[in-house]
């Protein structure tokens, strides 16, 4: 955020990032003390809801990723692609993205 007036959602991202920032040290030293997983990518592990299934901290959004005003398929795929590679296992594929964008 270098504008001086920052536009909502440039607050918000630089919010969300703050606080997943903020989180990871202190669950690398959760991990070191045996309390929480981090997996291969060294992105600490949450349950999803009452599933029991582990996904990364860190989401990639599916408006980020793959809406065609702002990425080309090429660009998303490498996005995604680089994402999971990276360690993220929890993406945000909301329906309301396909509706927007078709219309």
């Amino acid at each position: 955020m270098t504008s001086p007036s920052p536009n909502r959602r440039g607050f918000l991202q630089a919010t969300a990032a703050g606080f997943a920032a903020a989180s990871i040290p202190e669950s690398a030293e959760a991990q070191r003390l045996g309390r929480q997983p981090i997996n291969a990518g060294g992105i600490p592990l949450r349950p999803l809801g009452k599933t029991g299934q582990m996904v990364s901290l860190l989401c990639l959004g599916g408006h980020a990723s793959t809406n065609p005003q702002k990425l080309s398929e090429k660009q998303s795929l490498r996005l995604i692609q680089r994402a999971v590679d990276e360690g993220i296992t929890f993406l945000d594929n909301c329906w309301d993205y396909v509706r927007r964008f078709a219309a």
